[in-house]
């Protein structure tokens, strides 16, 4: 999953008087948006800004307030700017108002609060999209100043679509602060409550716009857990999701558009409590880590986080590592931040190309100015909390780069999932037949016992799956056919299954193991590599006896 694009925007007005001019960027399927520079020193709680929303609504917010500025620079630069670019955007005073509680709260070095505040914020006002770029400029000097902003704005436009602005200027130790705030929302949802009570349902009702298509839903449920729903067709989306736990649930809609798939909408629901009304500004900054430190650090959250759920530490691994920095080292010489590349293709097409052969390949792209903000950031993500507690993953690469940005240092991360097949211990049959039987009662089926005719069968028909050259598939099913016939078996009939797995797990997950009426089975397990299979490949052939 990727975040969105971020390049930072310097507009040096009066040397020693600039606090700062930078895009934040967002989440795609990407990932909870990243602050701008966060100040280590301020931890307090401030008011969230605006009227507490009752809904989340895509639809503009009018008002006579677009743009709070009495100097008309602000609008006078948005104007200018829309125009050399040939775009048309939409009002929305909420992103006056979000504008306005950074304006409250930034700092005179350029520091902001953090990710989790500003998020916060945008969420009270009912805004559904990933946190918004800015555009945050200081000055005493007044001439020549809408000037100067055309310029970032056009900058931005340039780099990416928006489709909703706002902002404000304010007077402060006489100094002019203009902040704006411009989003893509690429999703047109009916309005959705921000609170519900037990018993309640989630639903989400509208289209993906702007050339997505393929709506997704994924929820991080109160406990932590990750749920995620198969892609639907076209732009449309209907989802309904009831609500049985107290609670916070993070609901994230992902899409396909054209740099991969893309987060369009990341927000909390409260079921049986109330939305906050006020915020923690705090955020820690960090100075510059070492690669192989600050990459330790981000494994050592990621396995905390995997072991809170009970699931198995992952391993780092060098040549995924490589393959994760490659990536990174690209989006920062392109500029672009997103999982597909025009020069290296997908994650999976980067990962081919190193000469890994696996079953899974997730990634997770963030940025923040901290390692624990990055982190913290992808969390917040239902996708790619999804993918740090994916319970088939064994294996993680992790690429960084620390860049300095007006005194501050920023990180760029990409993380790479993969599962390397552990090797077949001499217990796996006994342990899939166990599986399988588990399974079965817990749907109310009989269990299966094992005959010794269909595992003989099994067994050699699994070992000649990878022997060279490498027979067909259909060759050897046609022969284990033949050899049924042959043989007397104490079934009225027999099914045969032979199938490539990277676990046990999944083995014993197959629909033809959990259907009614079977009664015996031969289990034939072997373990290797062919060119149409990943490294260490499980190769299962069940025979399924009525």
């Amino acid at each position: 999953m990727d975040r969105q694009r971020s390049h930072p925007v310097q507009s040096v007005l009066k040397p020693g008087l600039l606090l700062t001019a930078a895009a934040l960027f967002a989440a795609c399927a990407g990932l909870g948006a990243q602050s701008v520079h966060p100040n280590p020193e301020r931890i307090e709680r401030v008011p969230l800004p605006g009227a507490s929303a009752k809904n989340y609504v895509t639809t503009s917010v009018g008002g006579s307030h677009l743009f709070d500025d009495p100097s008309g620079a602000l609008p006078q630069a948005f104007e200018h700017a829309l125009q050399a670019r040939g775009v048309a955007l939409q009002g929305d005073v909420r992103l006056t108002e979000l504008s306005r509680f950074i304006a409250n709260l930034v700092s005179p070095d350029g520091s902001m609060p953090s990710q989790a505040a500003i998020d916060a914020a945008a969420r009270h006002l009912g805004l559904v999209e990933p946190t918004p770029h800015f555009v945050v400029v200081g000055t005493d000097a007044r001439e020549g100043v809408a000037e100067r902003l055309q310029e970032d704005i056009e900058a931005l436009l340039a780099e990416r679509a928006y489709s909703h602005y706002g902002g404000v200027m304010q007077e402060r130790d006489g100094i002019a602060l203009y902040v704006a705030a411009l989003v893509f929302r690429f999703v047109e949802l009916a309005p959705v409550p921000r609170q519900l009570e037990l018993g309640d349902a989630i639903t989400l009702s509208g289209s993906l716009t702007h050339g997505h298509t393929s709506p997704e839903l994924a929820i991080t449920e109160p406990d932590g857990r990750v749920v995620r729903g198969a892609p639907s067709r076209g732009n449309a989306l209907q989802f309904e999701v009831p609500v049985h736990t107290r609670g916070v649930y993070r609901v994230e809609v992902l899409g396909q558009g054209p740099q991969g798939i893309t987060v369009v909408a990341n927000f909390p629901v409260y079921v049986g409590e109330a939305p906050p009304e006020s915020v923690q500004i705090a955020s820690a900054d960090s100075g510059p880590v070492d690669a192989q430190r600050a990459a330790e650090a981000l494994l050592e959250m990621v396995n905390t986080e995997r072991a809170k759920v009970k699931l198995p530490a992952l391993a780092l691994d060098a040549t995924l590592s490589k393959v994760a920095l490659a990536h990174v080292d690209d989006m920062l010489e392109h500029g672009f931040v997103a999982h597909t590349s025009k020069t290296t293709g997908s994650a999976a097409d980067r990962v081919t190309r190193a000469g890994v052969k696996t079953s899974i390949v997730l990634e997770n792209i963030g940025r923040g100015y901290s390692l624990r903000e990055v982190h913290d950031g992808l969390l917040a993500s239902p996708g790619h909390r999804g993918n740090i507690l994916h319970e088939l993953v064994n294996r993680i690469g992790i690429g960084i780069r620390a860049t300095p940005e007006s005194g501050h240092t920023a990180y760029l991360v990409t993380e790479v999932f993969t599962r390397a097949t552990p090797k077949l211990d001499g217990d796996a049959t006994e342990d899939l037949l166990s599986r399988i039987n588990a399974k079965r009662k817990s749907l109310g089926r009989g269990p299966l016992k094992t005959d010794g005719t269909l595992e003989g069968l099994a067994e050699k028909t699994a070992a000649r799956y990878f022997t060279r050259p490498p027979p067909e598939d259909q060759a050897l099913m046609q022969s284990v056919r033949e050899q049924l016939v042959q043989a007397k078996l104490p079934a009225r009939s027999v099914g045969a299954v032979l199938t490539v797995a990277s676990s046990v797990q999944e083995l014993s997950e197959l629909d033809a193991v959990l259907e009614s009426g079977l009664k015996l089975i031969g289990i034939g397990l072997s373990q290797g590599t062919r060119p149409d299979t990943p490294e260490n490949a499980l190769c299962a052939v069940l025979l399924l006896g009525q």
